[in-house]
C-alpha cells in the first residue's frame, strides 16, 4: 500500500497518502496480533453474519459502515440454493 505514492506521485493527494498509511497499519496489526484495528480509530469488529458491517478506508480514517453489497450478495446466494 505504501507504493502508491511512488507509482502515482503526480496525482497522489494527502488523502491518498493517509488512506495508504491506514491500510498499511491495519495489515501490519493483523499480521502481528490478529486484529487489524488502528489505535484512535473505530475498532475492527469480529465477523458476525447477523451484523453485516465492513470497514471503509477513506480520508476520515477506517470507518465502520453497513456493507453496501449485502443485499446483492444475499440475492446471489439465494439463487445458488
Amino acid at each position: 500500500f505504501a507504493t502508491g505514492e511512488a507509482r502515482y506521485s503526480d496525482s497522489f493527494s494527502q488523502s491518498d497518502k493517509q488512506v495508504s498509511e491506514d491500510m498499511h497499519k491495519a495489515w501490519v496489526n493483523f499480521a502481528k496480533v490478529g486484529n487489524p484495528s488502528i489505535e484512535g480509530q473505530e475498532a475492527w469488529l469480529k465477523f458476525d453474519p447477523n451484523n453485516e458491517k465492513v470497514i471503509e478506508f477513506n480520508a476520515m480514517g477506517a470507518v465502520v459502515k453497513v456493507d453496501p453489497l449485502a443485499i446483492r450478495l444475499e440475492q446471489i446466494t439465494s439463487l445458488a440454493e
